[in-house]
């Protein structure tokens, strides 16, 4: 067994003995949504956002924080899970709370809590939020291999979404790499470093090694109860990302930036930089690009920041719960994403990254935010 050293969202250091898996904590304790609910709110919806924070850490409370599908793992209903977060409306924060059912208790406690703070909370619906392998066969995406938005894969997983190019700064490595999703290429906590993975991901192109252009070498391990931590009961995951380091013997093109596509002319721009978490506050309300596998370049609304304790159900079936992610909203017909779109960069008009693509609904999508993700795998965009 050899110790890890692992970081979590809220950049503490602990130490846990995993072996040979290449994985890093990307999780926090409960405290931290008490934490983020009771000492954020107030200063962005005044004095009355205290008592409703208070309110809503209660309601955490009474709502039992591990949950689980399958016969051998806790059944939980959507009656028993709500999150929230922080969205801007006509230049106002406002708090929005999360359900998954209009006839359930949990909508029914939304819907009490926002009564007794008019103006101030709002209410939404959104379904069951997750993030599955995608299906309908091959694709081929607008972008060449190694590029944001190009299909990704690990060699017996399936297909997901290059978000940035990345340098690893982890000690004195200084190579180039690629992310995307960790419920990808990790195939949810089963992979191992060194595994091949290859662009495009199968069934986007073959499944074998003459497809390969790197290996894994480190993703967030996404915690669930079934496999709890050693002495750990934190279970809120926040970054879900992992990072490929490029082969020196790759012989395609290995892309000098993180290249996307510019929404107004269509031509490719070069990312300029990151908004991190405390500041994407301000950017509520713009609309945001993502460039992924499945759906190519869409747009849609950001609309909540910070939001706290939200479900998805991944691929293997079990719901993870999430925290300080972000959201966004569909424009049009078209949605922000789809399966196969996970890990996929998501960036403002003036050409910020804001996050990687999680998973979602029909109606919006869930995002990590970037500035977590790269400094939990020790990596800067390029």
């Amino acid at each position: 067994m050899v110790t890890q050293t692992l970081l979590n969202c809220s950049n503490e250091l602990i130490a846990l003995s995993f072996g040979y898996l290449p994985i890093v904590v990307g999780t926090v304790g409960i405290e931290a949504v008490v934490s983020v609910t009771l000492s954020l709110w107030p200063q962005l919806l005044g004095a009355a956002a205290k008592a409703l924070a208070a309110r809503l850490v209660d309601a955490n409370s009474e709502m039992p924080l591990v949950v689980g599908e399958g016969k051998s793992l806790r059944i939980q209903s959507p009656d028993k899970r709500i999150s929230w977060g922080i969205a801007r409306r006509d230049g106002k924060f406002v708090a929005v709370i999360l359900s998954e059912k209009e006839d359930s208790k949990s909508f029914a406690a939304a819907e009490g809590i926002a009564k007794s703070y008019p103006n101030l909370v709002e209410t939404k619906v959104i379904g069951r939020a997750y993030s599955v392998n995608p299906t309908g066969g091959a694709r081929k995406p607008l972008v060449s291999p190694l590029y944001p938005g190009a299909s990704i894969g690990h060699i017996q997983g399936f297909p997901g979404s290059i978000g940035c190019v990345a340098r690893s700064k982890r000690g004195k490595e200084n190579w180039m790499g690629v992310t995307s999703a960790s419920h990808v290429l990790s195939i949810t906590n089963t992979a191992k470093k060194g595994d091949p993975i290859i662009a495009p991901g199968h069934p986007d192109g073959p499944k074998g090694s003459g497809a390969r252009f790197g290996a894994l070498s480190r993703f967030i391990y996404l915690t669930h109860y079934s496999k709890a931590l050693p002495e750990s009961t934190n279970y809120l995951n926040c970054p879900d990302v992992a990072l490929v380091q490029i082969d020196d013997d790759y012989e395609g093109e290995t892309p000098d930036g993180t290249w996307v596509i510019n929404p107004e002319t269509k031509r490719q721009m070069r990312i300029k930089g990151i908004i991190g978490k405390d500041e994407i506050l301000d950017r509520s309300g713009e609309t945001v690009y993502k460039l992924g596998r499945t759906t190519d370049l869409t747009e849609g609304t950001l609309d909540l920041v910070r939001l706290q304790r939200q479900t998805i159900q991944l691929p293997d079936g079990r719901l993870y719960l999430y925290t300080d992610v972000m959201t966004v909203e569909r424009k049009g017909q078209k949605a922000f994403s789809e399966p196969g779109d996970s890990g996929a960069l998501v960036y403002t008009e003036d050409g910020y990254a804001i996050g990687f693509v999680i998973g979602g609904t029909d109606q919006i999508t869930f995002v990590s935010p970037i500035d977590d993700c790269l400094r939990d795998i020790e990596a800067e965009m390029v």
